[in-house]
């Protein structure tokens, strides 16, 4: 998970496996604490790590993200590479 940035609600949807509109429903009901900058919604990392705390759900059960995807595949062809 990235660590200095904000995420927005279809990244959440996209490491908890689960949709959009379901993200954005938990966010109605509380269970996700966000706010709107330039009229989009964003999620503090740290509050993101609370709800999965409070949820049960280990971090190690997420999916990456599209971009972690791709920085982990090109390290691995960096690192095959040099082997």
């Amino acid at each position: 998970m990235r660590h200095n940035e904000f995420l927005r609600p279809k990244d959440v949807a996209h490491m908890l496996g689960i949709s959009y509109v379901t993200v954005t429903n938990l966010m109605k009901k509380g269970q996700i604490n966000g706010f709107k900058v330039g009229g989009q919604w964003r999620i503090h990392p740290d509050e993101f790590k609370r709800f999965l705390q409070d949820s049960n759900i280990p971090e190690d059960a997420l999916s990456p993200l599209p971009e972690e995807e791709e920085k982990e595949a090109d390290s691995s062809e960096t690192n095959s590479s040099t082997t």
